[in-house]
């Protein structure tokens, strides 16, 4: 109403008025009204029967406290950048001011729960503490009594008046309160209305810091889980309010037939009977099918079936391990919910988000290589504020698919600002966990035991499928899960998938034996697929068949590019060798490490590879004769365990050649899909399953006592921070050939400077730095934040390159 358009919530820009603080609180109370469509089960989940309520009078006065002058003025003064704000006060503590009046008896003791969402919604519960205790903690810097003095003792009744005129019949009109719940009284000046307002907010204070003082010290499950959603939704609806974005529903999903039409095979062929029993499978399920079988299809169509069954619609979180499988999964999923492939459109981008690290420098990158028939390709302001909008987009949760790494889920584990909306986002969720072999033991331990939580305490769905999984990890899931069904492909099917053609050798890549076999599959017009273990062999392989193949397309792919490189190359692996196009494939030769096993969507006719661990060895079949043409194809793995190390575990190697030599000695040497579990099931057989079992166990029981059993709402926790970035193995650098290109982009683009980075582990940072080719940035000149210059030689076909290559390096 226009009488309390003076008021504002945010600032203006330019000569454009600020947002009002009545349409900021309505807008954040119909996100909540969202998010209850979205998740209406919170409440039975935390033992909360009220909690919709609650949060909705949370919600409406959460802001209230900006009505203070101080807070007005800050928000129209035009301060150069650095310099702070004039209002150094908490509005979210003056909001506090109404909620004994808005409450009045309590007799359903909402109070503690309304409080702690109105306090909570931007600074953690010790900021608050310290800052405003009274005399509980450290002495405080502000008493209640000097944060209200400055206020007008008008401010407090127009507030309630734009309270019970304007937001309060806007949350009853939505159905979020009770119907019995009676609205407050007309406020009534007291003789002093800064007391009454002090006196709400000490009350307020100590039942904060009551419930979370008892949080910490002996948390109830549920209990903990009440915090969690109390400060989870106000935080996901206030910055969902802010940005004026919503929670967008999987329509696309929520009909099981529309589902299934969007993903039927080509030329009218059914669906495989895994498929089909994945699509009326309700709530947990293991999904064991043979590569390239449809197993994302399947997926897909579980999900759409739970959908099928839920009073909601929560996120679909689809869990990959690496970068590349989760950049090649996101594009994928969009193409197929969109309305039309061949043209998507701003909609169909923005309902999958990818989510990791460095997501958005991805996807910068993909929109400086992407191409539109009727808008041609982006400009490079145009790609920036695209990559920006989607990586934001993912930061408010609103999207109703997510691409993403676990990390992204175990921040919320270990406590990192804003862990509540993680957890919150996560609750009833749909989750499938794909290639789940790919993660070392004892990050496996970890990211089960948070499935663990997952399912247990927040009410997620969850489907694990794999190709091939040893039988520790199958029974841990299979217990996390409560023995759901394990739906398999048939046996047709798996006959249906003899595509390989088992080879052994026993000399390496380099050997010019192999190099020129692999030259000559090359010369006939072969698409051929090479793997070594490292980076350092792969630019060494890569660098003889080059000279062998003058004018012949020979590609490089590994870790060690840039991330406007590394897209632009898997963009055209796909355009040359992707699936889709089976019948239009190219001749190349591509020479990879490890990166190329997951989720690329590509089709080789043969592959040359280096030992390794069996699954690993079975992902990189995968990527071979994936249409299924009716030749078999060869898959040739050299047999020097050596070649191997030291990225990969000796045991593992050895069992793995140790099945495939028995196989190679039998009359057929045809691949049966079937016969590769058994083959993994005698590797993981005695002492090799036995060591894992007890990493599996001892890394989930260390996370579910350091970390789970530690949660605790309200505050981040930053030696659980420090656990969790340790994690992460590596950092990134600038070559140095790419100075000059990163300091013209970096006043224009920033994204298109840190798309110029290379991604290297901590061993190889520290071998640069003892052979002093590791400088600070502003030795050229750039700025401190910016990451440190590498000296060594950078090419977008060859990657950052070591002179001499070390002896051991990484994948």
């Amino acid at each position: 109403m226009p009488q309390y358009d003076d008021l504002w919530a945010k600032s203006g820009r330019g000569d454009k008025p600020g947002e009002t603080l009545l349409a900021h609180t309505l807008q954040v109370v119909r996100c909540i009204a969202a998010l209850r469509q979205r998740t209406p089960d919170l409440p039975q989940l935390c033992g909360q029967p009220r909690l919709w309520h609650c949060l909705a009078l949370g919600a409406a006065l959460h802001d209230l406290g900006k009505a203070d002058p101080r807070f007005q003025r800050m928000l129209r003064e035009h301060r150069p950048p650095g310099c702070p704000p004039s209002y150094d006060q908490r509005h979210e503590v003056v909001s506090l001011a109404w909620v004994d009046w808005v409450l009045g008896p309590d007799p359903h003791q909402d109070h503690p729960v309304i409080v702690a969402a109105i306090a909570a919604h931007h600074k953690n519960a010790q900021f608050i503490a310290i800052k405003y205790s009274l005399g509980r903690l450290e002495r405080p810097t502000t008493h209640i009594e000097d944060l209200l003095e400055p206020i007008p003792p008008d401010v407090f009744p127009r507030a309630a008046a734009l309270f019970l005129e304007e937001v309060l019949p806007a949350v009853r009109q939505l159905g979020l309160l009770d119907p019995d719940w009676p609205s407050p009284p007309v406020w009534i000046p007291a003789p002093n209305d800064r007391e009454q307002a002090a006196a709400s907010i000490k009350h307020a204070l100590r039942a904060y810091s009551d419930w979370t003082s008892r949080l910490r010290k002996n948390p109830d499950p549920r209990e903990r889980l009440r915090g969690q959603f109390t400060r989870g939704l106000l935080l996901l609806a206030d910055h969902a309010g802010s940005a004026n974005e919503q929670f967008r529903a999987p329509s696309f999903l929520r009909d099981p037939a529309d589902a299934a039409r969007r993903l039927a095979p080509p030329q009218g062929m059914p669906f495989y009977p895994h498929q089909a029993e994945c699509g009326k499978t309700v709530g947990h399920a293991l999904l064991v099918a043979p590569t390239g079988s449809g197993k994302t299809e399947a997926a897909i169509l579980w999900a759409s079936r739970q959908y099928g069954t839920m009073a909601g619609y929560p996120p679909l979180f689809y869990v990959l391990p690496f970068k590349a499988s989760l950049n090649a999964m996101r594009q994928r999923l969009v193409e197929t919910f969109a309305a039309s492939p061949q043209r998507l459109s701003l909609a169909d981008q923005e309902r999958v988000m990818l989510q990791h690290s460095s997501a958005v420098q991805v996807l910068y990158s993909q929109w400086m290589n992407s191409e539109d028939a009727s808008r041609g390709r982006p400009t490079a302001q145009q790609a920036e504020w695209l990559a920006l909008h989607q990586a934001q987009l993912a930061r408010l949760h609103t999207a109703p698919v997510r691409v993403l790494s676990p990390y992204q889920l175990l921040r919320a584990a270990y406590q990192l600002h804003g862990h509540e909306a993680v957890w919150t986002d996560a609750a009833s969720g749909l989750f499938i966990f794909d290639e789940i072999h790919a993660y070392d033991a004892i990050r496996l331990g970890r990211i089960l035991e948070m499935l663990n939580y997952l399912v247990q305490h927040l009410g997620a769905k969850a489907l694990v499928m794999t190709a091939t999984m040893p039988a520790p990890i199958r029974r841990r899931i299979q217990h996390i899960l409560g023995e759901p069904p394990v739906i398999r492909a048939a046996d047709e099917t798996f006959a249906d998938f003899r595509r390989h053609r088992l080879q052994l050798r026993d000399r390496g890549l380099v050997h010019p034996t192999l190099l020129e076999e692999i030259t000559a599959r090359a010369a006939a017009n072969q698409a051929v697929l090479v793997v070594a273990t490292t980076v350092g062999k792969a630019q060494q392989v890569h660098h003889e068949l080059a000279a062998r193949l003058p004018g012949g397309r020979v590609e490089l792919l590994h870790s060690r590019f840039t991330a406007e490189d590394r897209t632009r190359k898997e963009l055209e692996l796909r355009n040359l060798v992707g699936t889709r196009r089976a019948n239009r494939r190219q001749p190349l030769v591509l020479v990879a490490t490890q990166v190329v096993e997951v989720s690329l969507d590509v089709d080789f006719d043969v592959l040359y590879t280096d030992p390794a661990p069996l699954e690993c060895l079975v992902q990189r079949f995968g990527r071979v004769n994936r249409s299924r043409r009716p030749q078999l194809s060869d898959v040739v793995v050299c047999g020097n365990v050596n070649d191997a190390l030291p990225v990969y575990d000796q045991q593992l190697v050895e069992s793995a050649l140790a099945q495939l030599r028995s196989a190679e000695a039998s009359a057929d040497t045809a691949i049966d899909e079937r016969q590769i579990q058994r083959w993994l099931d005698a590797v993981y057989e005695g002492p090799i399953g036995q060591r894992l079992q007890r990493q599996l166990e001892q890394a989930s029981l260390e996370f579910r006592k350091q970390v789970l059993e530690q949660l605790a709402p309200f505050d981040s926790r930053d030696d659980l921070e420090d656990l969790f970035y340790r994690m992460f193995d590596g950092a990134e650098v600038l070559p140095q050939a790419l100075v000059s290109q990163y300091r013209q982009h970096l006043e224009h683009s920033p994204l298109a400077a840190a798309a110029l980075t290379v991604p290297i582990s901590s061993r190889q940072l520290h071998r640069l730095q003892h052979q002093g080719r590791l400088r600070p940035p502003q030795a050229y000149g750039l700025p401190s934040n910016a990451p440190r210059v590498a000296q060594a030689p950078y090419s977008s076909e060859f990657g950052l390159q070591w002179d001499p290559p070390p002896s051991d390096d990484s994948t």
